[in-house]
């Protein structure tokens, strides 16, 4: 989904009340809580953990944590219901010994937040539109 595929998506979240320009997102967990879950179900965590998130125009799903990041391709990405919900099916670990795995961030973007579900946590997220780099530079 990279390239004119992702053209297409920003194209229809202009239509879906996405705010004009917005071609990526750059999200924040900062002051907010961390939801951990696993086969004993779910439990608030109690320290807030920072977290930054990106989705780039180029269709790049990022996150990063206090130890490193996970990135990868957008390997699915659906805007519906005024829900964009982005997925990076095999998002990289950014230091040796990490394994890649499944990102995704699920943001409404005519109110600025979202959440993002990585490494077995929920984390609630605020966004804005991209303000990075334009494609191509660093």
């Amino acid at each position: 989904m990279r390239g004119g595929g992702m053209a297409v998506v920003w194209a229809l979240a202009a239509l879906a009340g996405v705010p004009a320009g917005a071609s990526g997102w750059a999200c924040s967990g900062e002051g907010l809580p961390q939801v951990g879950c696993g086969a004993g179900g779910c439990e608030a965590g109690e320290g807030l953990t920072p977290v930054a998130v990106s989705l780039t125009p180029g269709g790049i799903l990022s996150a990063c944590y206090y130890t490193g990041c996970h990135e990868g391709p957008v390997t699915a990405l659906l805007l519906d219901g005024g829900l964009l919900t982005a997925v990076a099916r095999d998002a990289g670990w950014s230091h040796p010994g990490g394994s890649a795995e499944p990102v995704g961030l699920m943001l409404r973007p005519d109110a600025g937040f979202g959440v993002l579900v990585a490494s077995g946590f929920f984390t609630p997220v605020r966004c804005d539109p991209w303000d990075g780099p334009a494609e191509g530079e660093d």
